[in-house]
């Protein structure tokens, strides 16, 4: 089944913030048993997703960096989001590319990170939902939020704040709780999400229009 859209008029608050930690810098981990990692800056993201899109997508911006400033720069892979976050807190990642929930986290839990760069917030929240619900709407009608009571929804990762954090603030602001869901689902790959709608895994799942 293909799922229709809706583009929603909540504006995501922040986009992503790029921190650099003025911690100490730790031992670097060894890039083999023989030679120790000669890196200048290294730079790390939450995996939102698939490991070989990171990959490719960091690989442009490791190079850039390097062009732009002369340094050595490496990209640090990260398993998940808290991940991602530990590798700043422990001083193995200089810079992150975060969203507004791992920016608020690294800001409280390091007070001498900088935000470099925030991102335009220029998309906007999107619901998706299978056919077979949004067939049941009345001639006219348009789906609304109040379609997921009841309902198996899915989300980003519980660490998202575009995929979770900004849905759960919109169904707030509409007088819904996340206890008026039937069941959560959360997909730390967010382009996995609308397959998932459309296999019938979940009735609707919320996305970043990114």
């Amino acid at each position: 089944m293909t799922p229709r859209t809706r583009s929603w008029p909540w504006r995501l608050l922040a986009g992503t913030l790029l921190l650099v930690s003025a911690c100490e810098q730790q031992s670097r981990q060894l890039t083999s048993s023989l030679e120790p990692d000669s890196a200048d800056l290294h730079i790390t993201e939450a995996p939102w997703e698939s490991q070989a899109q990171m990959n490719r997508r960091m690989n442009h911006l490791t190079t850039f960096l390097k062009n732009a400033t002369g340094l050595k720069v490496r990209y640090v892979p990260a398993i998940n989001y808290a991940h991602s976050y530990a590798l700043v807190e422990r001083g193995e990642a200089d810079l992150i590319l975060v969203g507004i929930y791992g920016g608020y986290r690294l800001l409280k839990a390091l007070p001498n990170a900088v935000p470099l760069v925030v991102q335009k917030p220029s998309y906007r929240l999107v619901m998706l939902g299978h056919r077979r619900w949004l067939e049941q709407l009345e001639p006219g009608e348009e789906p609304g939020l109040a379609s997921v009571t009841g309902r198996r929804v899915g989300f980003g990762s519980r660490f998202s704040g575009s995929a979770f954090l900004q849905p759960l603030l919109a169904m707030q602001s509409m007088g819904l709780e996340s206890a008026d869901i039937d069941q959560c689902l959360h997909e730390p790959v967010q382009r996995h999400l609308p397959a998932q709608v459309a296999n019938g895994m979940v009735d609707f799942v919320f996305i970043p229009s990114h």
